[in-house]
């Protein structure tokens, strides 16, 4: 698993915005004011859906390289000018929290595998990712955390992949 930590690493894939970025003393900022420009329920479906093939696009480049989000849920997802981006990017992935090992993801969306293992991979992105894509995209009624609870559980990494191929 690699984590971001220059300006130039995260900027590579297009999936943050660089007026939302400050560089300062080896370490990142992000500037989360005035990141939702659009409200993503307002976005049509089929204009949902262009802007998420090209957000998977980018997603895959970055995973392909061995980036790992961790915590891929809609409210770490916004949308500009540019189209979709993420942002909360979390310096580490798994920490020691008041003398227990934790591993820093939204539960629902973690994948079980990585539970198992106390290491966070692609596969917890992906599955995040597809409970967004299937609200952004094809579900608006269903909220993506609801979605994950009830209908990706006991198959997730199925699902997941299912959901994922309508953007290949």
């Amino acid at each position: 698993m690699q984590r971001f930590n220059t300006f130039n690493q995260i900027q590579k894939y297009g999936i943050f915005p660089k007026s939302h970025i400050e560089v300062g003393n080896k370490s990142l900022e992000i500037k989360q004011k005035e990141i939702f420009p659009k409200k993503l329920s307002s976005i049509p479906p089929n204009k949902a859906f262009a802007m998420s093939k090209d957000f998977f696009f980018r997603m895959q480049q970055a995973w392909d390289d061995g980036f790992v989000h961790g915590d891929i849920n809609r409210r770490n997802i916004f949308c500009d000018a540019n189209g979709l981006g993420l942002y909360d990017f979390e310096p580490y992935l798994e920490i020691i929290q008041n003398g227990r090992f934790c591993l820093l993801a939204t539960k629902p969306y973690l994948c079980p595998n990585d539970f198992n293992n106390k290491k966070i991979s692609k596969s917890t992105d992906e599955i995040g990712l597809s409970c967004f894509l299937n609200w952004f995209c094809f579900d608006r009624k269903t909220p993506p955390i609801k979605y994950c609870q009830k209908t990706l559980l006991p198959q997730k990494e199925l699902m997941t992949k299912e959901i994922l191929s309508n953007f290949l």
